[in-house]
């Protein structure tokens, strides 16, 4: 009896190590648990691994219920792909499965989002930001609200200059500038439109 407790203990660890999240092997039907920040990039989902909230490996997919200004914990399992379909090239990632919590972020503290995609994406080097009647809509989710009319004349210059470049032979050259631009806005959670946008006070860039 005694050594057949012990079998069934060695063989409930092993289904358990079997299931849980290996970052240096994932494979389909690993689950893990996740902290998703109060914010989003174009750059970054602000996605990390539990217990030790370590910067996660793999992209977060499915999380469609997902709000700016609140945290959240979250269960997920790796979905792998026999080829390659996401636009980064990874043929694995998270895919969301429950929210274990949420919680609405109660800082003030301005932070910085990119607003360029990343090379290699395939409107990589692009402007994140678009015009649609009078709002600003954000490439990784959510509104801007330009915080006054220097910063709104600012964001309404880069949008033309894309739209005047189009998709003719400088398009490629000017994708390559603007990722080389950094461009990138210092915002806040708009208390005006909380949970889907941001307050932006600031354009950065690099000279």
């Amino acid at each position: 009896m005694h050594k057949l407790i012990l079998l069934l203990i060695a063989f409930s660890l092993a289904a358990c190590s079997k299931d849980e999240f290996n970052p240096s092997n994932p494979k389909n039907g690993q689950k893990a648990e996740l902290f998703v920040d109060h914010y989003s990039d174009v750059r970054n989902q602000m996605v990390f691994l539990l217990p030790k909230r370590e910067p996660s490996p793999l992209s977060l997919g499915g999380f469609e219920e997902r709000e700016l200004g609140y945290t959240y914990k979250v269960k997920a399992k790796v979905y792998k792909s026999p080829q390659p379909v996401m636009d980064d090239g990874a043929n694995s990632w998270f895919e969301y499965t429950e929210v274990i919590s949420k919680e609405r972020c109660t800082g003030t503290e301005s932070f910085e989002i990119g607003l360029v995609y990343p090379l290699g994406f395939e409107s990589g080097g692009g402007l994140a930001v678009r015009k649609e009647s009078d709002h600003f809509k954000y490439g990784g989710g959510g509104n801007l609200r330009p915080a006054d009319a220097e910063i709104k004349q600012q964001l309404e210059d880069f949008i033309s200059k894309e739209k005047e470049i189009g998709n003719s032979e400088e398009y490629r050259e000017y994708r390559e500038y603007m990722s080389k631009l950094a461009l990138r806005a210092v915002v806040s959670h708009d208390p005006e439109n909380w949970g889907s946008g941001y307050l932006v006070h600031e354009i950065r860039y690099k000279r």
